[in-house]
C-alpha cells in the first residue's frame, strides 16, 4: 500500500508540469503586416500661364473740332445815341477745340463777332470784337449747356482819312446752349451763344479812355468733327 501511493505521488509530480505546459496560453501570432493604403495619384498642378500685358486703360478722352457760322444781334445803350446811318450785327463765326468725354468738355474757342457798321459822310466805322476765350461744356442725351469767358480783342477799323478809328479792347463772359445730332465722328450743331463785352477805349490827349458794353446773342449752325 505504501509504495502504491510513492507511486501515485511519483506519477503526480511528473505529469504536473506538462499538464501547466499544456495550461499555457498560445504564443500571441504576430501581427501580419499593415496592408498599405493605395497612395492616391498625385494632381496635375494646373498650368501656369503667363500672365496677359497690361492694357493701356482707356480714359476716354477726346478731341473734338467744331466750325461754326450764324447771325450776331447786338445790343448796347450806344445804339440809342445813334439816330441814322447805323447797321446793327452782321455775319459771324468761329472755331472751338475741346477735350473731355461725353459728358464734359472744356477747351479753348475764337470768334468773329460784327457789332455795328456806322455811315456818316465819307467815312465808315466798322465794330468788330474776337473774343479769345474759354469754353467749357455739359452734355446729355446730344443737348448741351457751358460758360465760356475771355478776351476781346477789336478789329474794327474806319475808312475815314482824316479820322483814326477809336480801338476798344476789353473782357467777355457769356454762355451757349444747343443740341448735336452725331452722324458718326461727324455731329452737326445747332445753337445759340451769349456774349457780354465790356470794352475799353485807350486814354488819349490828356483824356480817361471810355468803356462800352454790347450784349451780343448769336444764333449759330455748324459742323463737328471728333478725333
Amino acid at each position: 500500500m505504501k509504495h502504491k501511493i510513492i507511486l501515485i505521488a511519483a506519477a503526480a509530480l511528473i505529469a504536473q508540469p506538462a499538464f501547466a505546459q499544456a495550461k499555457k496560453k498560445p504564443a500571441p501570432k504576430k501581427p501580419a503586416a499593415a496592408v498599405e493604403a493605395p497612395k492616391a495619384a498625385p494632381v496635375a498642378a494646373a498650368p501656369v500661364l503667363p500672365a496677359p500685358a497690361a492694357q493701356a486703360s482707356d480714359s476716354g478722352l477726346k478731341i473734338s473740332a467744331l466750325a461754326w457760322g450764324g447771325y450776331n444781334i447786338p445790343s448796347s445803350d450806344e445804339f440809342s445815341k445813334v439816330s441814322s446811318g447805323l447797321t446793327k450785327g452782321g455775319i459771324a463765326g468761329g472755331v472751338e477745340f475741346l477735350l473731355g468725354t461725353g459728358l464734359i468738355r472744356g477747351g479753348v474757342a475764337t470768334s468773329y463777332i460784327p457789332v455795328y457798321v456806322f455811315e456818316s459822310g465819307n467815312s465808315k466805322d466798322t465794330k468788330t470784337l474776337m473774343p479769345f476765350e474759354g469754353v467749357l461744356n455739359l452734355y446729355l442725351f446730344g443737348f448741351y449747356a457751358g460758360g465760356r469767358g475771355g478776351y476781346i480783342v477789336d478789329v474794327g477799323s474806319t475808312t475815314s482819312t482824316t479820322q483814326a478809328y477809336t480801338k476798344t479792347n476789353g473782357t467777355s463772359f457769356g454762355g451757349q446752349l444747343g443740341y448735336q445730332y452725331s452722324l458718326g465722328p461727324v455731329a452737326i450743331d445747332i445753337g445759340l451763344i451769349a456774349t457780354f463785352a465790356h470794352t475799353e477805349a485807350e486814354a488819349a490827349g490828356g483824356k480817361a479812355g471810355a468803356h462800352v458794353d454790347y450784349t451780343n446773342v448769336t444764333p449759330r449752325i455748324g459742323i463737328q468733327y471728333t478725333f
